[in-house]
């Protein structure tokens, strides 16, 4: 079994570099339909129908017409060019001649075919290169990165009084517009918010007023971006807050004076209580030795009665007549 050597490198889509121990060639077409060449001079045409495994496949040598050619034009010269019949045919080293130009020509083809594919495949790297350099060009076109606020916080404003936030911009030379940040907020009937533009060096000045007491958020945004910046502020109706303090702490002592005067009643009416159950316990009443009642009335009580207070009377319950 001879030795074989057959390599296939993809230089280009549908086109393929076939290497080979005797020859090198190129192919190139797409499912179903192939061309391929190679240094010996041969032209190989397929067609074929994909998943049927049917294929109809040609070979033939390049430049064989061109020699078919040739051989029936020398047969129409004069006679007298005529090869002899006794000299050596000189045919032969004249197709021979074709055959070896026929294959550095298949040679060049497959030179070209290369560096036509290499300088596709650079020229497209150097456009794509391009388009990025282009790309790059687009996004390195100034637009804010960052806004950093500069002045000090604010939570709390006044009904009707302003205050004034300070944000620097990054890229600091970015060339603002009068648009360039914008300002919003989340209850326009609450907060009041303005957004001033300025260069030199590149800034937004954001204007927050309170228009009613409540709390509302704010928003700082650059138009061209997704940066912003955002914060809470509470404004305050301060007289409207003074007389709710004022009405509360009225509420509150009024409320604390009833409760007083409520416990000291309670206070009064139960000592009340106490003296007259003390009274109701040192009460004199009679009894008897063997009744079951107390009287108020001596003469109620009988002869046998005796005179006791109303802490010892004991289970004896009041006389109906007189208790």
């Amino acid at each position: 079994m001879g030795f074989r050597f057959r390599k296939s490198v993809k230089i280009a889509p549908g086109v393929r570099l076939n290497i080979g121990k005797k020859s090198v060639g190129i192919s190139a077409g797409v499912k179903g339909a192939r061309v391929s060449v190679n240094s010996n001079g041969r032209k190989t045409t397929t067609v074929g129908l994909p998943g049927t495994g049917l294929s109809y496949s040609k070979t033939e040598k390049i430049g064989g017409s061109k020699t078919k050619a040739a051989s029936t034009s020398a047969s129409n010269e004069p006679l007298d060019t005529i090869t002899r019949p006794d000299l050596p045919p000189a045919q032969p080293q004249e197709e021979k001649k074709k055959n070896g130009c026929c294959g550095c020509a298949v040679y060049a083809f497959i030179a070209l075919l290369i560096i036509g594919a290499l300088g596709s495949c650079i020229g497209g790297t150097d456009d794509k290169d391009k388009q990025t350099d282009t790309a790059n060009d687009g996004t390195q076109a100034a637009v804010i990165t960052q806004l950093t606020q500069t002045s000090d916080a604010v939570t709390e404003i006044d009904l009707g009084s302003s205050q004034t936030l300070t944000y620097t911009v990054d890229p600091s030379d970015f060339a603002m517009t009068a648009d360039a940040v914008y300002a919003t907020t989340s209850d326009s009937d609450v907060l009041a918010v303005s957004a001033e533009c300025l260069s030199d060096p590149a800034r937004v000045e954001v204007t927050l007023t309170g228009k009613a007491a409540g709390t509302a958020d704010y928003t700082v945004r650059a138009a061209d971006s997704d940066v912003q910046q955002t914060g809470q502020v509470t404004v305050h109706d301060r007289a409207a807050e003074q007389a709710e303090a004022e009405a509360k702490a009225e509420q509150e002592a009024a409320e604390k004076a009833a409760q007083e005067q409520a416990a000291a009643e309670a206070a009064a009416a139960q000592q009340a209580a106490q003296e007259q159950a003390a009274a109701q316990q040192s009460e004199t009443v009679y009894i008897t030795p063997s009744g079951k009642r107390w009287h108020r009335s001596a003469s109620c009580a009988g002869k046998n009665a005796r005179a006791v207070t109303m802490d010892q009377v004991g289970s004896r319950t009041p006389c109906q007549k007189c208790a």
